[in-house]
């Protein structure tokens, strides 16, 4: 089941203000929606990205968007070579270069001239990561580039050359998230597995006994996700019939 962020995007711009008394701060909360209205190329919004230069990018059902504070510059399959309209996540990768995970593959926005280019094949493999199969790419907040293919991930902090390469298993990968000192894995079945960056250890991590009847209804969706204290949180989703 499709399930989309928003049908509007609402600019949160918090200004602090003193008042006469300098010890004395009051926040000051101003909401901006954007829309089609004011340029957003479609109201189903998949992806949202702030790059390091400032600028928002705003994935849809139909179309890339790039907002400046003011304006918004569209993107097309049709007028800028997209792979494909329907955008599923933004984020920023080497070089600084905007990465576009479409309904077909991946596009880079590349800054320096301002174009995009479909060939992110060529760019996995200077790195020495192979582009067959690959599944999902992404890009820590530690400048460190990963990519994973059906048996194995690939991690390469930008500020070090040599990559490194853990082993996955063979089920689906639900969810996955790279932590300062481990990587978490989640799998289509509902295991949960954490990977030591340094030693490659793999270990499963139990999930109480309580919750483990809910991985068996059907249809759900089960996420996890990890606080700023490296701290799991489990989320099940679970569709239920009208009647």
């Amino acid at each position: 089941m499709k399930r989309l962020f928003t049908t509007a995007i609402y600019i949160l711009c918090v200004i602090l203000t003193t008042s006469g008394n300098t010890n004395e701060k009051t926040l000051t909360m101003m909401f901006k929606q954007l829309s089609i209205s004011e340029g957003l190329s479609n109201n189903s919004v998949r992806s949202i990205f702030r790059d390091s230069r400032g600028f928002l990018w705003i994935g849809t059902e139909s179309g890339l968007n790039k907002y400046d504070g003011y304006s918004f510059h569209q993107y097309y399959q049709s007028n800028s070579g997209l792979s494909d309209d329907a955008i599923f996540e933004v984020f920023e990768g080497p070089q600084g270069n905007i990465w576009i995970k479409t309904a077909n593959e991946y596009s880079i926005y590349d800054y320096k001239t301002g174009k995009i280019s479909n060939d992110y094949k060529s760019v996995l493999e200077k790195k020495h990561i192979p582009s067959k199969n690959i599944q999902r790419i992404g890009m820590t907040p530690r400048n460190e580039f990963w990519a994973y293919n059906r048996s194995k991930l690939y991690l390469q902090n930008e500020d070090k050359n040599p990559i490194k390469v853990f082993p996955l298993q063979t089920e689906k990968i639900s969810n996955i998230s790279i932590a300062v000192q481990s990587i978490y894995i989640m799998y289509s079945d509902g295991a949960l597995y954490s990977i030591d960056k340094q030693t490659s250890e793999t270990k499963e991590i139990a999930i109480p006994t309580t919750f483990i009847p809910l991985l068996y209804l059907q249809p759900i969706i089960t996420q996890y996700f990890i606080d700023n204290k490296s701290e799991i949180w489990l989320l099940f989703l679970i569709a239920h019939s009208k009647r």
